[in-house]
Order: C-alpha cells, then sequence, then structure tokens
C-alpha cells in the first residue's frame, strides 16, 4: 500500500496476513478490509473500520462479500448473515436492524453514509 497512514497508505501493521490467500478487497474513506478464507484483515483508521476485532469471531464463519461507506463496513457471509463495524454513526452498528440480518441477506450496496 501507499498513501497517507492514517488513511490505510501503511499495512506495516497486517502486511503477514495479507501475504496470500486474499480473494477481495474493499474500503472505507479512511481504511480497508481485506477478506481471506476464514478471516477479514483491516487496517486503517481504527475507528473508522480499520480494527474489526471486535467481529473478528463472526467474520470468521466466512466472508462472501464485503461493502464500505465512508466510516464502516458491512460484511455478507456466506449463509446470508450482515456483520457490521466501524463508525457507529456511519453504519458501523446495526444492531437496530440485527433481527433482519441474520440470515437470507443475497446483496450489500452502501452510500457515503449508511
Amino acid at each position: 500500500s501507499w498513501g497517507h497512514p492514517k488513511f490505510g497508505g501503511d499495512t506495516s501493521t497486517v502486511a503477514g496476513q495479507l501475504s496470500g490467500g486474499v480473494t477481495g478487497v474493499c474500503s472505507t474513506g479512511v481504511a480497508f478490509a481485506a477478506i481471506k478464507e476464514r478471516a477479514v484483515v483491516t487496517w486503517g483508521d481504527p475507528k473508522r473500520g480499520g480494527d474489526s476485532s471486535s467481529v473478528s469471531e463472526e467474520l470468521a464463519n466466512g466472508v462472501a462479500s464485503i461493502c464500505g461507506n465512508a466510516f464502516a463496513f458491512a460484511a455478507r457471509l456466506h449463509h446470508g448473515k450482515v456483520v457490521t463495524w466501524g463508525h457507529q454513526r456511519f453504519g458501523g452498528n446495526s444492531s437496530c436492524v440485527r433481527e433482519q440480518l441474520v440470515s437470507g441477506v443475497s446483496m450489500l450496496c452502501g452510500t457515503s453514509g449508511a
């Protein structure tokens, strides 16, 4: 990677995790998420998607796709559940609709703030 470190331009802390098996990469305005077989590797601004540690156990169930907006990510798992992280006011907190995101979701899409 290259660019400003605060905006995801520095992968030195996750470089070993990115050395192979990456099947997709997505970004927010200030962070990146890379899909691997049983994990998602994130870097960049930790409060705006660059830290997925709070949902890493859920993401280990297998991620089919990821969508990012300005400051948050949504991941669709293989069985159709959606997991979100990042800035709470920009979609990183989906607890108010959690029951609707448990299964059956087939596609993700985002705007700059939702």
